[in-house]
């Protein structure tokens, strides 16, 4: 990068990236992609609870958005240990989501 393609404008200094310098490690990943798709699911499922399920509303919300999070997190860490414990974070949400499923699902059941 050349200096003259630094601006200064209002205080703000705008660097241009290149388009594939954003792309980072986690993108990449299959299992951060359904981890999005995920969440993503459990927004729309989200939407019908309502009354007494508030609090498991806002539990498979923040448990859904814990596992993709958590692997980009990971993903960003350099020991190995580090980079695991995020990862097995988000493997626990994702389990927490099933049993939040599971216990919606026995609700309606009775």
């Amino acid at each position: 990068m050349l200096a003259e393609d630094v601006h200064v404008h209002s205080g703000a200094v705008h660097v241009p990236v290149p388009e594939d310098a954003m792309d980072l490690d986690h993108e990449k990943l299959d299992v951060y992609r359904v981890a999005l798709d995920f969440a993503a699911w459990a927004y729309t499922v989200c939407r019908a609870l309502k009354g007494l399920d508030r609090p498991t509303r806002d539990q498979l919300v923040r448990a859904s958005q814990s596992i993709a999070l958590n692997i980009a997190e990971g993903c960003g860490k350099i020991p190995p240990a580090d980079r695991g414990r995020f990862l097995q974070i988000a493997s626990g949400s994702a389990r927490e989501c099933g049993a939040i499923l599971d216990i919606l699902q026995s609700v309606r059941d009775t």
